[in-house]
């Protein structure tokens, strides 16, 4: 898998969160896309139940990093790690 980093300031578009663990819940995966729509090019896919940090979270989707790479994956589908 390549490292992705979006091309974007975070703090002129999100609200920015303090980096927390989430994990993925969801049954089988859910995908790492490079822009924060479900059309947009998908960059890798979390599996269920593995876990990654929450940077920004942008209307319906989270800004994460999974693995040194940076994309947006739907909030639906995530979970804090409490």
């Amino acid at each position: 898998m390549q490292t992705y980093i979006p091309d974007i300031v975070v703090e002129q578009t999100f609200e920015p969160v303090a980096a927390v663990v989430y994990y993925a819940d969801c049954n089988e995966f859910i995908s790492l896309r490079t822009q924060p729509i479900t059309s947009a090019q998908t960059i890798a896919k979390i599996p269920a139940g593995e876990a990654f940090r929450v940077v920004a979270i942008y209307a319906d989707f989270a800004l994460v990093e999974y693995r040194n790479a940076f994309g947006y994956v739907l909030r639906e589908y995530i979970k804090p790690s409490n």
